[in-house]
């Protein structure tokens, strides 16, 4: 394996992973009672429906609304280390190089993923203006269980997703800056219970960047990479890492907005006063 950054003198370009512990979760916002609104549209005939009609509007443009969806995946970030998951960089030498990284996902229920967010960082700290990230979904072979490239369940591509700095640095190399990235799903992936999957992100042919997926310790059971010197996806050995990942079920707001929507036209219905 080759390590991609490290304080270590490591050759850049291949996995590995550091040592304290994970950021802690972040606190979600409480999201607002529709039911509420409703009872208020019923016991006030005097609402006025331009009202709820911006309230709707404000459910389904408002970030709180992710609250509404189940993390079903939670590998917060480790400031340490990284895999680098890019198709187009150069290596340490100057050399065209490229390797990808997938996490292994297994859920004890079934689930309907709506959101992807994982954390990542630039090999010199440079992102680019512009930039292709791609999403795939595996299956895994039978064997050694790793991801099977024959059966590629979903793969998905995003032009310039949401991508934001944390304010936290990574310490390693030239300490780039930390950056959480956000992929609403274009069509959901439904995931099986029990069974085990593997997911790839990586930045699509971009050479003037290298992309680094980061690593987590919230597990530590490894992650699997490849790249032209392995010839094929490997298991990280001695890495008590996975990867940065957060995987989400995000109902569709449209859902609480019709909601909010059809309280708006109860008064509408009710009987005239006599």
């Amino acid at each position: 394996m080759v390590t991609l950054a490290s304080r270590t003198r490591r050759p850049r370009g291949f996995a590995g992973g550091g040592g304290s512990a994970p950021s802690p979760k972040p606190q979600a916002p409480s999201p607002c009672c529709a039911f509420s609104v409703c009872t208020m549209g019923v016991m006030n005939t005097k609402t006025k429906p331009t009202f709820l009609l911006t309230l709707a509007l404000g459910w389904v443009l408002s970030p709180s609304s992710a609250a509404r969806g189940e993390i079903v995946i939670d590998r917060q970030p480790h400031q340490f280390s990284g895999s680098s998951s890019d198709t187009e960089f150069l290596d340490a030498f100057g050399f065209p190089f490229w390797q990808r990284s997938a996490d292994e996902v297994v859920l004890s229920s079934p689930a309907v993923i709506r959101r992807v967010t994982f954390w990542g960082y630039y090999q010199e700290d440079n992102p680019p203006a512009s930039e292709v990230m791609r999403v795939r979904l595996y299956g895994s072979r039978l064997g050694d269980g790793l991801p099977d490239e024959a059966n590629i369940l979903n793969e998905q591509s995003f032009v310039d997703p949401i991508r934001e700095w944390t304010g936290r640095i990574i310490f390693a190399g030239v300490d780039p800056r930390e950056y959480i990235f956000q992929m609403d799903l274009l069509t959901p992936i439904a995931l099986a219970p029990n069974t085990p999957y593997w997911i790839e992100i990586s930045q699509i042919g971009n050479s003037s960047t290298h992309f680094v997926w980061e690593n987590s310790i919230t597990e530590t059971d490894g992650f699997a990479f490849t790249n032209p010197l392995v010839g094929g996806w490997r298991h990280t050995v001695n890495t008590n890492a996975t990867l940065a990942l957060q995987l989400s079920t995000v109902p569709e707001p449209a859902t609480g907005a019709l909601l909010i929507l059809s309280c708006a036209m109860i008064p509408r219905f009710r009987r005239p006063r006599r």
